[in-house]
């Protein structure tokens, strides 16, 4: 009859539940032996602007220009990795990610402040233009399966860790267009 006042007594079942549950969350934390600590954060976002992800390019096309986005706004250079399902070695190189730039305008258009200027979310692209001989490896071993393009971004030149990442797969088509493309 004891026991059944101690349980029916509001104020002593409180504590005794929370109790039990300081005692179960304190348990569970030991036990699932992560070091929140030790843990590193997953890298911020890469959006790939261009090419998008699953493009198809002519086998006779020049190579594109990338653009991108890296949310981290830490990062300072850039890895581009080029790796293939037909298990070729994987083509491993350091860019700038140079920020776009306004082209070459016509004259006739117009001159200084009558001109477009870019927007700030243009400003803040990044580009990477392979060169003609890597623009060639990548579409020979990318007609019947993807090439995957990894950009991935650090903080400065002695940190191994990535700050960012993001990828696209290419595809280059086994038909030619049949007419200039440009």
């Amino acid at each position: 009859m004891k026991l059944i006042r101690l349980v029916c007594d509001p104020v002593l079942f409180v504590a005794i539940l929370a109790a039990g549950s300081l005692f179960i969350a304190s348990g569970a934390r030991r036990s699932s032996g992560t070091n929140d600590a030790a843990t590193t954060p997953a890298p911020a976002k890469i959006n790939i602007d261009y090419p998008l992800d699953g493009s198809v390019f002519p086998p006779e096309i020049t190579s594109p220009t990338f653009l991108w986005h890296d949310t981290s706004h830490t990062a300072k250079r850039w890895v581009i990795e080029v790796s293939f399902v037909d298990r070729s070695s994987a083509l491993r190189l350091e860019v700038v990610g140079e920020h776009l730039k306004m082209g070459e305008i016509d004259p006739q258009v117009g001159t200084g402040d009558d001109l477009v200027h870019l927007t700030p979310e243009q400003e803040a692209t990044r580009t990477w233009k392979p060169d003609a001989d890597l623009w060639a490896k990548i579409k020979q071993h990318s007609v019947k399966a993807p090439a995957m393009i990894t950009i991935t971004g650090f903080a400065d030149g002695e940190v191994k860790q990535p700050v960012s990442a993001g990828s696209v797969n290419i595809f280059t088509s086994v038909d030619p267009v049949g007419a200039p493309v440009f």
